[in-house]
């Protein structure tokens, strides 16, 4: 988590060609700020539903001690600490205003999905089988669905 929060946080001071904004010079700003509110009520949600020793990866190194996370935000996103770094990474680089950091950010985000793809959700099917494959087609890794829009954002005011 430390490499990504600094990625992340590195995202708003890269140097490079600004966007031009023409008559989004509002616009651009104000979505950033979004997703940025976004992502951080998110990864707030998560560290409630979670806990600090699921993010920190504890069980990784100690798997007798961990237990399945049944969480409502589950229904919503498969990877939902990674969906606020996003948020926030995309967020970052529209303030920054410049093609570098929107760059980086779609970077990070390519690298998180592959991360996701090759290591974790591999290690998940081998623990979970077909069950977790089910889950991952009804479930985005992510972003919500349309339709899930209502609930994704009820669960990040509520937190239910």
């Amino acid at each position: 988590m430390a490499i990504i929060s600094a990625v992340v946080a590195g995202i708003r001071y890269l140097p490079g060609p600004e966007i031009p904004r023409y008559g989004w010079y509002i616009v651009l700003p104000l979505l950033g700020w979004a997703l940025i509110v976004v992502g951080a009520l998110l990864f707030l949600r998560v560290v409630q539903a979670l806990g600090v020793d699921n993010l920190t990866m504890l069980y990784v190194y100690f798997p007798q001690e961990s237990r399945l996370v049944d969480h409502q935000i589950y229904n919503l996103l498969r990877h939902p600490a990674y969906a606020a770094a996003q948020s926030i990474a995309f967020g970052l680089a529209l303030l920054n205003g410049n093609w570098f950091a929107l760059a980086c950010a779609l970077i990070f985000a390519l690298g998180l999905w592959g991360w996701v793809r090759l290591v974790e959700e591999k290690e998940l099917i081998e623990r979970f089988g077909l069950a977790y494959l089910e889950y991952r087609q009804r479930v985005p890794a992510f972003w919500p669905r349309r339709r899930a829009l209502k609930g994704f954002f009820g669960f990040l005011i509520v937190g239910r």
